[in-house]
């Protein structure tokens, strides 16, 4: 029983975390969008990032503009290829 409580309450939570954020890419910068605030984070890829990167101030996604307000911890870990990264105000 507390088996398939937990299961249950797993499913859960994984579907909250779908519907509350969604991992895509814009302009080659990973980001993680929370639709509540309607705010993005920089994350880590599918690949490393290579080269200059910038980080835009908001980004755009189906339609509605996501403030960009963070980096994640580990977003450009082990990114070798990476000479510099360029940030908004």
């Amino acid at each position: 029983m507390k088996r398939k409580i937990f299961i249950l309450l797993l499913a859960f939570v994984a579907n909250v975390d779908a519907i509350i954020a969604s991992k895509i890419q814009v302009s080659g910068v990973w980001y993680n969008l929370e639709d509540q605030n309607l705010t993005a984070s920089v994350t880590f890829g599918r690949s490393d990032y290579q080269g200059n990167v910038t980080i835009p101030s908001s980004v755009t996604y189906n339609n509605k503009d996501y403030s960009v307000t963070s980096i994640e911890r580990h977003a450009f870990y082990y990114c070798k290829g990476l000479t510099s990264v360029t940030i908004p105000n």
